[in-house]
């Protein structure tokens, strides 16, 4: 299940161009069968995604990750 989902990079601060990609960062309740895999990133056809789990996303927000942070206060999630 999806908790959270939202634009990230140069679109969620309006400082993209015509050649942007999309960012999307979001956070699941699954949990990896394989703790080193607990963040998957993907980039296709312009599409940057970035999927991770709440323990995950818990660690890196304790960590003062500036993406996650931005992930908890962004005001473009889906």
């Amino acid at each position: 299940m999806i908790l959270v989902k939202s634009i990230a990079g140069s679109r969620l601060y309006n400082l993209h161009h015509e050649n942007s990609d999309w960012d999307w960062w979001e956070v699941n309740t699954n949990t990896p069968k394989n703790r080193a895999r607990n963040i998957k990133h993907t980039v296709k056809d312009g599409l940057d995604r970035t999927v991770m789990d709440l323990s995950t996303f818990s660690k890196y927000a304790e960590s003062s990750s500036h993406q996650v942070l931005e992930l908890m206060f962004s005001r473009k999630k889906e």
